[in-house]
Parts: C-alpha cells; structure tokens; sequence
C-alpha cells in the first residue's frame, strides 16, 4: 500500500507539464535516498544498444517524469551513481510500448554486490480518458527482465557451471533457460505482456545464458592458472559444447538489437570464429584482437548493430590511448556521419578524438634522459640481472603490455607516483609483456606517457626465473615491491588509482 501511494504521490507531483496526449509513454521514477543534486542519465533507443542519451534532473526528494511519444517499442534505460556514497548506484530497463506507462520505484544497490539479484519496483497502467489513470499493476515482466545479467560479469559466471562435468552442461543449460522462458510464458497466458515483449525477453534468456556458459568456457585457456583445466578428455568435451553452443545460438537471422548484451554476446561469438579459423580448435595467441573479426559476421547482422558495435569498439582503444586509434575513428565517422548525431559519436568526435590525437604527438617525441632501457644492448633474462643494473634501491615494479587498456589507465595517476617514489627513494621498473614485440611501438607509450624509470620487454628467459619467487600473478597490471637486497619481493593489492590506500600498503611493506 505504500508503494501504491508513492506512485500516486509521483504522478501528480510532476517535474514536467501534465499529461497530454502527444506524449503517449510516460515514466514515473523515484529514488529512494536520492542524494539531492545530481542529475540522473537515461536513454531511449529503438535498439537494445542505448546510442543516444539524455539528462534530467530530480526534483529534491529524487522524483522525475518522463514523457515521450513513439510509434514502435523502444529500450529504455537509466544509470545512475549516488554522489553521497561510493559504489552506490540505481539502474533500470524498460521495454518501452506505446501507449504503456510506468512508474519505477529504484532503491541503490552496491555495485560489489554481484550475487544479490536486484530490480527496482515496477508499475505500469494505461491512461483513460480525460487522462486519469487506471489501475497500477505490479509489471512482473518488466521487474524479472530487469534480473538478466544483475550487472555481473566475469569470474561470477563460473559459480554457475561445473566444468568438469562437461557431458551435462548443455542439458543444465537448456533447464535453466526453459525454466526462465516459462515465467515469460506464464505471463503471456494471463495477458500481462504481449507476445512481442515475450519474444523480446525471450530472445535475451536463450543469448544471456548461452553467454555465461561461453565466456566460461572461455576462461579455461584464456586465464589457465587460475581456471585452466588439465584432464584431455574433459577438454575436448569442452571444446565440443563450446562449439556446439553457437550451432544453437548463432547471429545470423536473430534481432541482435533487442538483445541488451549484444555487444558482450558478439565478443564471445567472434572469440569463437578465432578459435575456429582454421576449421580446427586452436587457442588464440595472446595480443590477438578477435573484435577485428566483426567484418566477417557484418553481412548477416543489421547495419545498427554493427555500427554500434564498432564504435562501441573504437570508444575503447580511443578512449584508452591507443596509439593512432584517432584515424580508425576518423575513418569509421566519415563512413557513417550519421553516428555524429548520437551522444557517443559527438563525444567520440569533439571529445576522444583531440585528446587521442594530441597524445600521439606525444608520442613522437624523443625519449627523455630519465628513462632507461635495460635491454637495449641485451636481453634482461633474469631477475638478478635487473636488479644488478639498478642498484641497491628499494624498488617498485609494473608489470603491464602496451596492449593492455587497464594498465594505460593506469599512468593518469604518474604525476603523484612520480612524487612519491622521489620522496621515498623508490625506483620504478616497468615490465612491459608484449606479443608483437614492436619496441618502436612500445618506446612511443613510454614516451607518450612519459614513464620516467627502467624498462625492459620481459622474456621467456625472465618469465621462467621469476616463478622462483612465491609472488606469481595472473593478470597485468600487477605492482610489486622489492626491497633494496632485491630478497624480498611482495605483491601489491592495489593500483595507483586506488589513491592513498595504494601508497599506505608499499610503505606498510617497505616499512617506510
């Protein structure tokens, strides 16, 4: 009864005009423990990749309407972070219909919280003549459409799927989706969503599972210590079911566009086209970039998906410096002008592209005295060998690949790293893994970001001596500190971008 209320205290407290009839959807939202003053984001796209956004802001108490007229069913959806609190944030999907109308009540969720299922409450009714509304209904589609995925991504899938027990994954797999579809099912029989919102969702159970179960297969050879599997037999019959998956589900003749994780279910579709180039399983190399395959899959998905995905993919290596990724963008815009009009193309045009563009230049410039290259004349083939060459000094290393975007994220944070180190009489070293081996390429980053320190490109010969130390890592960037003997060397938790938690755990482990 409570919440009945609230709706009707949002309906008729409007931030906008009242209800009139060239707005045929309307959507009521509340925020419960809004922070006062930020604005809230939201988009309306006739496909499930959310092109063009808009900002509105709540009034006081965190309440908002949002009128819109349309023609055909759209995709609603808003994100939202609380300013008040960190990690703290309110999310919602809506499949907008004409003439449908919603009220949202969104309470915040943490964002670690990746096992707790969460939805916001969901309302819709219609409005009857003389724009009074009819009764509101609890919209059980809309609130279970809002538990696909719940945010989660990654090493949370695993939990889901017993791997070693690969001959029952696909029938677990079907259980588990036609035990979802069903609710869908249910809903229809009674007349609560109509047959279009039922395809729609159940487009998106059959792809969002199939995805779970792909990406974790996946993860056996792509992260093989923590989660690579020894047994043959059981990875054969892995790669079987993996295969298999995208017999059932593939891309062609599907409506990609109404899949909310389009993007995610296209990446492990092309990692698979990767392993399979060749008409046999093959792990991909590492530095591979199996998104460049989205050529191949171009003629049998619409064109909107593919532009969306492609400057979906151009925003990342732009938006992370990616050395001369500002002519790609350049080139895909004037191919398609009309992805200027949207909010990610003007920002990925007037924004990402002068800043990428001004670091290249960068780039260009000679390396400055303060970095050294350990491995000019030589190879650095041990760890011994490194510290020889830097002396007897505490040291802080970086493990990180010129490919790698959360390693470059990193380097925003140099000039109090910089600080630091001198402070503290810390010399940096940074351990560059690369695949391509380019040291033209790799001497650009360095200079690009002005990484004052030593470097060296690591090695088979030094990758092989380093697992003698009980400090091995499985993804990059990884911080380490040795102390100034070189016998003591300990991983760091934390990366610069953690700020001052970062600096406290090196002069915790130094004893600074």
């Amino acid at each position: 009864m409570k919440h009945i209320l609230l709706i009707i205290s949002i309906i008729f407290t409007t931030i906008d005009s009242g209800y009139c009839q060239n707005n045929n959807v309307r959507i009521d939202i509340q925020l419960i423990g809004y922070d006062g003053f930020s604005p809230l984001e939201y988009s309306i796209s006739d496909g499930n990749y959310y092109r063009n956004y808009s900002m509105v802001q709540p009034d006081s108490l965190g309440r908002i309407v949002i009128q819109k007229k349309i023609n055909s069913t759209k995709f609603f959806k808003f994100y939202f972070e609380n300013a008040n609190e960190e990690r703290i944030d309110y999310r919602c999907r809506l499949v907008l219909q004409p003439n449908n109308n919603y009220s949202v009540i969104c309470k915040s969720h943490k964002t670690d919280d990746y096992k707790i299922p969460y939805s916001p409450d969901i309302y819709s009714w219609k409005m009857q003549k003389g724009d009074q509304p009819t009764f509101y209904k609890m919209d059980m589609g809309q609130i279970y459409y809002n538990l696909f995925d719940n945010a989660t991504q990654g090493h949370i899938y695993r939990y889901e799927w017993d791997l070693l027990q690969p001959d029952s994954l696909l029938e677990i797999l079907a259980r588990k989706t036609n035990k979802q579809v069903q609710m869908y099912t249910d809903l229809l029989k009674k007349g609560e969503i109509d047959h279009e919102f039922f395809e729609i969702a159940k487009l998106n159970v059959e792809y969002f599972n199939a995805y779970r179960l792909a990406s974790t297969i996946e993860s056996t050879w792509k992260f093989p210590r923590q989660f690579g599997i020894k047994d043959s037999v059981i990875k054969n019959k892995l790669i079987n079911v993996y295969q298999h998956l995208f017999k059932l589900y593939p891309i062609k003749g599907k409506k990609l566009e109404n899949l909310f994780l389009a993007e995610r279910y296209i990446d492990v579709y092309l990692e698979y086209l990767e392993c399979f180039k060749d008409g046999k399983f093959s792990i991909p190399k590492k530095g591979s970039d199996p998104r460049k395959r989205i050529e191949e899959i171009k003629p049998v998905i619409s064109e909107e998906v593919y532009k969306n995905y492609k400057m979906g993919n151009i925003i990342s290596k732009v938006g992370t410096l990616e050395l001369q990724s500002s002519k790609l963008a350049k080139v895909f815009l004037d191919r398609y002008p009309d992805m200027k009009q949207s909010y990610n193309g003007n920002f990925l045009e007037n924004d990402l592209v002068p800043r990428s563009e001004a670091f290249d230049s960068l780039a260009a410039r000679k390396l400055s005295d303060e970095v050294i290259i350990l491995d000019e004349k030589q190879p650095v083939t041990s760890f011994q060998q490194m510290k020889d060459s830097i002396g007897n000094y505490l040291v802080l290393i970086d493990f990180w690949g010129t490919w790698c975007g959360p390693c470059r994220y990193q380097f925003k944070y140099n000039k109090k790293l910089k600080s630091f180190l001198k402070k503290h009489n810390i010399k940096m070293v940074y351990i560059a893994k690369e695949y391509t081996h380019d040291r033209k390429y790799w001497k650009e980053m360095i200079s690009a970001y002005d990484l004052s320190g030593y470097h060296f490109l690591s090695n088979k010969d030094f990758q092989k001596d380093f697992e003698k130390f009980p400090v091995q890592f499985n993804t990059i960037p990884t911080y380490m500190i040795v102390d100034s003997n070189g016998n003591h060397i300990e991983k760091i938790g934390l990366t610069p971008a953690d700020g001052k938690d970062f600096y406290a755990e090196i002069k915790e482990k130094l004893n600074l």
